[in-house]
């Protein structure tokens, strides 16, 4: 009876691993493309001036190669203004190991011109019904005409709460300090989020372009779930004590 009980435990054991396993994976919370289409779950509003949705712009654009768009047909562009891109409140109770990640390309219309060191793009991160912070979570700055691709290797990352700025040590076209991937990480104890992206230059002939924002995080198990598991554990024990 005994191996049995072990047998029977041991079964169990593993399909309550399993299924924590395949609850705890990590899922896309929200997302905002601006597609305009079913994707796109994370709902905002736009304020200011100079920026809009649109799509891959001009059939030459520089770095050479450039597009506008990471994937689909648009992306949130700023050029010659200053624009917010404000993201509703978001719950995210039910997950943990929480990011909130966006992607960003610095355009040019012409082959001398770029993002300089005052055009920005803001990150704000408000948590738990929160007003934002004066100061951004993450800021990207340009430097003396500096432009990049969303191929760019450079990331742009930090912890909500904690004040973070990057920007390219050059001009022209930028590669590993190109900062095209932008990286929040949440507490797990938090609640709900909020966002807000601010995007700013001085000429018509620049870009700003989002594309991309993501929240994911790993889904916290129900508990409901695991206890008909455990109480599948007990009854299957109980039967194979019988039989022993």
């Amino acid at each position: 009876m005994r191996k049995l009980n072990r047998s029977a435990l041991s079964i169990v054991t593993a399909a309550i691993i399993g299924a924590t396993a395949i609850e705890s994976s990590a899922a896309t919370i929200a997302f905002q493309g601006f597609e305009a289409n079913a994707t796109d779950t994370w709902a905002y509003a736009t304020s200011g001036t100079g920026g809009a949705v649109g799509g891959a712009g001009a059939a030459v654009e520089y770095p050479a190669g450039a597009s506008r768009v990471n994937s689909g047909s648009a992306s949130y562009q700023t050029s010659d203004g200053t624009s917010t891109v404000s993201f509703n409140a978001l719950d995210v109770s039910s997950f943990t190991d929480k990011i909130v990640g966006l992607r960003l390309a610095a355009i040019s219309t012409g082959p001398s011109n770029g993002l300089d060191a005052g055009d920005r793009v803001k990150v704000y991160v408000a948590l738990n019904g929160a007003d934002f912070s004066p100061t951004p979570d993450l800021t990207i700055g340009g430097f003396s005409n500096a432009r990049w691709l969303y191929s760019a290797s450079g990331e742009a990352s930090t912890s909500a709460g904690t004040a973070a700025t990057f920007a390219p040590s050059a001009g022209g076209v930028r590669t590993t300090d190109g900062y095209s991937t932008l990286l929040v990480s949440l507490p797990d104890s938090v609640q709900s989020l909020s966002m807000k992206i601010v995007s700013n230059n001085d000429n018509v002939g620049e870009i700003w372009s989002v594309d991309d924002v993501t929240v994911t995080g790993t889904a916290v198990p129900e508990p409901a779930s695991l206890g008909l598991l455990a109480g599948g554990a007990a009854m299957l024990l109980r039967r194979r004590g019988r039989q022993g």
